[in-house]
């Protein structure tokens, strides 16, 4: 008996031995730097070699070395964690930007906990208080409202929070897209081609980027003497079948519009159910445009012509400025980034406009 209990003993710390875990120490010796550099290198500093670091992953990979994070954050009181609070994760957009968003994270050293608010303000109040509990070190916040005061909370936990292609006045840490300049010109681009019936259909203002938006397609279209337009104007679609149920009604007018202006891609997405209903062909009998661009836009039939946001820069912007503010930096809010629009073939151009003028 003693002789079995000796042999398990013996192959439990065999074991124990062979599955012992490669430690920070370890990293150093193989890659043939301090202990400092490679903690460096993972936390994603600055100042750092490229050739160094490349050294230091590559031993990392080999010893399969698992950073101890809660020590480091007992350590260095940093759990190298960020929040990212978005509205909808079905509306394709916001996990196009938050792709974007974990990339440079990650390039960071930082680790994205994502969040669905689900446009519901009260969700939205409790996610604040679960990234606060967790002990985030910072949270990117693409709010569903203009309700923002819950975001305090974070400010008394000293938890930095920079608010994402939003603006609110009087409130710096804002990394804004210029919604009003997209709307501008992509209602200028539907004008230049010869329409003046001109339709248009929005989300909820609740969400200030559509009321941002519906002032850019003002603009253009006053620029133009356009003045009967209002009354083909949609407002607080809630979703696509809502999008696409209005639209119908709207796109069997004797006098229907030639052209239809969207706040967002998931609008159009029932304008052209709408058309298909209708009998309506897209873009020979109304043309349409979206904004966002999101993924499938250029796989609809035809290919959606859309204005596309800067996610690339404004994800590397609004990490940059979060950090930043993590460091305790002072920073004046960013300029609003400009987009452009893609064009693809879902608007006509309308000969003899005068005609409708």
């Amino acid at each position: 008996m003693c002789d079995l209990a000796d042999a398990l003993r013996g192959n439990i710390l065999q074991s124990m031995e062979e599955e012992k875990m490669a430690t920070i120490k370890d990293v150093a010796e193989m890659a043939g730097v301090s202990i400092c550099t490679v903690s460096r290198a993972l936390a994603g500093k600055d100042r750092i070699r490229p050739q160094t670091r490349e050294r230091v992953l590559e031993a990392v990979k080999a010893l399969n070395y698992e950073p101890n994070y809660s020590a480091r954050s007992l350590k260095t009181g940093s759990t190298a964690t960020m929040g990212l609070i978005v509205p909808d994760i079905e509306n394709p957009y916001y996990p196009k930007i938050a792709k974007n968003i974990e990339k440079y994270s990650e390039e960071k050293g930082y680790m994205i906990l994502l969040c669905n608010a689900n446009e519901d303000l009260n969700k939205e109040k409790r996610l604040v208080e679960t990234l606060k509990n967790r002990g985030v070190d910072g949270v990117i916040v693409l709010p569903c409202s203009r309700h923002i005061e819950h975001f305090k909370g974070l400010e008394k936990a000293n938890i930095p929070y920079v608010f994402v292609n939003r603006e609110f006045f009087g409130v710096e840490n804002c990394v804004p897209s210029d919604n009003f300049y997209g709307a501008y010109e992509m209602t200028k681009y539907v004008l230049e081609k010869g329409h003046r019936r001109i339709a248009a259909a929005f989300l909820s203002f609740e969400n200030s980027i559509y009321q941002a938006r519906y002032e850019g397609i003002l603009e253009a279209l006053d620029e133009y003497g356009i003045k009967n337009c209002a009354e083909n104007f949609l407002f607080n679609i809630k979703d696509v079948q809502d999008a696409a149920n209005r639209l119908e009604k709207l796109f069997r007018m004797k006098e229907r519009p030639t052209a239809l202006i969207s706040s967002n891609d998931m609008i159009c997405l029932g304008a052209y159910s709408a058309a298909g209903r209708c009998g309506l062909k897209i873009p020979e009998d109304i043309s349409v445009t979206g904004y966002d661009d999101i993924v499938m836009a250029k796989y609809m039939m035809p290919p959606l012509t859309s204005f596309r946001q800067p996610e690339d820069e404004m994800a590397k912007v609004s990490v940059d400025f979060l950090l930043a503010c993590i460091r305790g930096e002072k920073l004046n809010r960013p300029k609003p980034l400009k987009g452009k629009i893609v064009i693809r073939e879902s608007v006509d151009v309308i000969q003899n406009a005068q005609k409708w003028q």
